[in-house]
C-alpha cells in the first residue's frame, strides 16, 4: 500500500525503472543534458542514505544546499531515506549567508548535505564559515558537512519504507518576504494530500511532459516541479531558475523540444510570463512550437490580466493559447496549491471599482473605459474537500461575497504549524471564526469571493492604510515602473512610515544603468503626478538606487518589511533621494 513519497519512489523503480524521471540541463539548454531513471535515482538516495548512516537519529533536520539538479534531488530523498527530516536552504550566494545561518539555527541540524564545490566554497566564502563558526558555538554539538556527489550507487534495496503520514516529510522554510524564515512543518499525509490534488485538477496522467525552471527549494519548484511528476510517474526536464533568468528564451525552447511528446505542464510567477514577453523577440518565436503547452500554471504573486494577454498576444503564433493558463493560488503553510480554477478555460478577469476597494468592498466597475477601476484576476476555487473563507479582520466574522477580508483554509494539506515555534504556530493555525467554527489556518493574505471565485487583493503586513483608505503596494509599484522606461521592473518598493504623527508614503525604485541629478529629478517628478493623478495621494518620499539593490525572496519577490527596517534605520544607499522634509534632493 502506498503510504508515502518515498513509497511511490519505491514503487516508480520498480516498475518504471528504466523510465527517465528527471532531465537536468546544466547550461539551460538540451546540448547540455544530463538525467536520471527511477532506479538510478533510488539507487544514488540510497549510497547517500548509506553515507549519513548513524550520525542521525529518527526525524534529525538534514540541511541541503546544493545548486538546482539532479545531486539535490538524490539528497532530498536520501535524507528520508536515512530517517532524516530534509531542510532544503538555498547555495550560499549573493551575500545571503544570513538567511542561510537563521535556517541551520532555527531547524537545530546536524548534518549538511552538499556537493564538493560548496563545500569547497566555505574556504573563499568566508561569510559561511564564520556564520557557521558561530552557530557551532551556540550549540552542545557540532554540525557535519557532508559531500554526497562522490557516493556510490546501492542498488540492492526493501521494497517499502516505515514511514508514515503522520511523520514530518521536510522542512518548508518560507522564503522571508515579510520577516525572518519560518520552517512549515509539512507531514507525508500534507504532502500526499496536495499531491493528489495537484494531479487531479492539472489533470496530469503518466503520457504528461513537465518543464520546470523554478528553485527547487522554494515550493512550487520542489512540490510542483519534482515531487509531482514523481508522484504521476511522468518526466520532467529541469533547469536552473538562473539560465531561465540570464535567457528566458531557453524555458520556451526546451518545451518546444517535447511539444510533441503530449500533454505539457509549465509554469511560475507573473513576471516570468512578463519577462518572455519583453525580452524574446518576434524571430525566435517563429521558432517556437507550444501547441501542447496545454497546462501553463501561474501563482506565487500577483496575476496581472495585462501579463496574460501580452503573453497570449506575443506566443499565438507558437501554438499557446490563452485558456491554457491554469491559474492558482497557494502557499507553503497550505502545502502548495489553495485555489485554482479549472483548466482548458478562459482566465477570469474583472474591473472593481477602486475607491470601493479603499473601503473594503469589491463592486464591479460599470464603466470599462473608467480610470477609477482596478482589473483584479481570478484565483480559481476552493480545492474539494477543503475549506476556504474570508474573514473580516476586526471580529473574526465570515465575510459575505465581494467583501474583502483575509483568506483563511482548513484541510489535510495545511501543515501543523511551524517547526520550534509553538507561540506563532498557535497563532497562525489555530483560528476560529465568531461562532467557534475551525481550526482554520490564517493566510496573511487579504481577498474577497465572488460567485465562489477567489480574488486576492495582497497581503496585511503589506497593505497601506493612509487617511483610513487602503491601498495595496503592488498597485502602486506598478504604477511607478510605468512612468519612465528607465525603471526596473518588479524592482520597486513601496510602504507607509510613521512621520509626524502621520502615515506617509514612501516609495523606493530601481534604476536601469547610470542616470545623473537631472534625469532623476525628472523622473521623480513624473511619478509624483502619476502617484497623485490615480491614487489621490501625495508621496512623501522617493528614492532612486541602483540595480540589485532592493532584497528579494528566492522567489523574486521583494522584501518590503526588511526594505522598510532598512530605510527607516537609514541604512539604504541612494543615486537620488527627495522628501518633504527638505526641498533640496540628494544623493549618496
Amino acid at each position: 500500500m502506498t503510504k508515502t513519497i518515498i513509497d511511490i519512489l519505491y514503487n516508480r523503480a520498480e516498475h518504471q525503472s528504466d523510465n527517465i524521471a528527471y532531465t537536468f540541463l546544466r547550461e539551460g539548454t538540451i546540448e547540455s543534458k544530463e538525467s536520471i531513471t527511477y532506479a538510478e535515482l533510488l539507487a544514488k538516495a540510497s549510497g547517500i542514505s548509506n553515507l549519513i548512516g548513524k550520525g542521525i537519529q529518527q526525524n534529525d533536520r538534514c540541511i541541503l544546499i546544493y545548486p538546482p539538479g539532479l545531486e539535490y534531488i538524490s539528497a532530498f530523498f536520501g535524507c528520508l531515506l536515512a530517517g532524516g527530516i530534509p531542510v532544503p536552504c538555498y547555495p550560499p550566494f549573493n551575500n545571503n549567508f544570513d538567511v542561510i545561518n537563521a535556517i541551520i539555527s532555527d531547524s537545530g541540524a546536524k548534518i549538511i548535505l552538499s556537493t564538493k564545490k560548496i563545500i569547497g566554497l566555505t574556504t573563499i566564502y568566508r561569510g559561511v564559515k564564520k556564520v557557521l563558526s558561530l552557530w557551532q558555538k551556540e550549540r552542545v554539538h557540532n554540525i557535519k558537512w557532508l559531500e554526497t556527489d562522490s557516493c556510490n550507487p546501492i542498488y540492492t534495496f526493501s521494497k517499502f519504507s516505515n514511514s508514515t503520514l503522520e511523520q514530518i516529510a521536510f522542512l518548508q522554510y518560507t522564503s522571508g518576504s515579510t520577516g525572518t524564515p519560518k520552517g512549515v512543518t509539512l507531514t507525508h499525509e500534507n504532502l500526499m494530500a496536495n499531491l493528489n490534488q495537484i494531479k487531479n485538477y492539472f489533470g496530469s496522467n503518466k503520457e504528461s511532459y513537465g518543464v520546470i525552471w523554478l528553485p527547487p527549494y522554494h515550493d512550487m519548484g520542489l512540490i510542483g516541479g519534482i515531487l509531482q511528476p514523481l508522484y504521476v510517474g511522468f518526466p520532467v526536464i529541469l533547469m536552473s531558475p538562473i539560465e531561465f533568468l540570464k535567457k528566458p528564451l531557453n524555458w520556451l525552447k526546451a518545451i518546444t523540444h517535447v511539444n510533441e511528446k503530449g500533454y505539457i505542464i509549465s509554469g511560475g510567477p507573473n513576471f516570468s510570463y512578463d519577462l518572455c514577453s519583453r525580452k524574446i523577440n518576434d524571430k525566435d518565436v517563429t521558432n517556437l512550437k507550444l501547441s501542447n503547452w496545454k497546462l501553463s500554471f501561474n501563482g506565487a504573486e500577483p496575476i496581472k490580466g495585462s501579463t496574460l494577454d501580452k503573453f497570449t498576444n506575443k506566443f499565438y503564433p507558437a501554438g499557446f493559447r490563452k485558456n491554457h493558463f491554469f491559474l492558482v493560488y497557494g502557499l507553503a503553510e497550505g502545502t502548495l496549491m489553495a485555489s485554482a480554477g479549472k483548466k482548458q478555460t478562459t482566465p477570469i478577469v474583472k474591473y472593481f471599482d477602486k475607491k470601493m476597494l479603499e473601503q473594503n468592498i469589491a463592486q464591479l466597475s460599470n464603466n470599462a473605459s473608467d480610470e477609477n477601476q482596478i482589473a483584479i484576476t481570478g484565483c480559481g476555487k476552493a480545492l474539494e474537500n477543503q475549506k476556504l473563507i474570508i474573514v473580516s479582520t476586526d471580529d473574526n466574522i465570515i465575510c459575505p461575497e465581494s467583501k474583502v477580508g483575509e483568506i483563511w483554509l482548513a484541510g489535510k494539506s495545511i501543515a501543523k504549524g511551524y517547526w520550534n515555534n509553538e507561540e506563532l504556530s498557535e497563532k497562525q493555525f489555530s483560528a476560529f471564526t465568531n461562532d467557534g467554527d475551525g481550526p482554520y489556518l490564517r493566510t496573511g493574505d487579504l481577498g474577497f469571493l465572488l460567485d465562489g471565485e477567489l480574488f486576492v487583493t495582497g497581503r496585511i503586513k503589506d497593505l497601506i492604510i493612509i487617511r483610513g483608505k487602503n491601498f495595496y503596494p503592488h498597485d502602486i509599484e506598478e504604477a511607478v515602473v510605468s512612468c519612465h522606461p528607465s525603471l526596473r521592473k518588479g524592482c520597486s518598493a513601496v510602504f507607509s512610515c510613521e512621520i509626524n504623527h502621520t502615515e506617509e508614503l514612501i516609495i523606493l525604485q530601481e534604476a536601469k544603468g547610470n542616470l545623473n541629478q537631472s534625469e532623476c529629478k525628472k523622473i521623480v517628478a513624473e511619478i509624483i503626478e502619476t502617484i497623485v493623478e490615480k491614487f489621490r495621494l501625495r508621496p512623501f518620499a522617493i528614492g532612486i538606487l541602483k540595480e540589485k539593490k532592493l532584497p528579494k525572496t528566492s522567489s523574486g519577490k521583494i522584501r518590503r518589511v526588511l526594505v522598510k527596517q532598512l530605510y527607516k534605520e537609514d541604512k539604504i544607499k541612494f543615486i537620488y533621494y527627495s522628501d518633504r522634509r527638505s526641498p533640496v534632493t540628494r544623493i549618496n
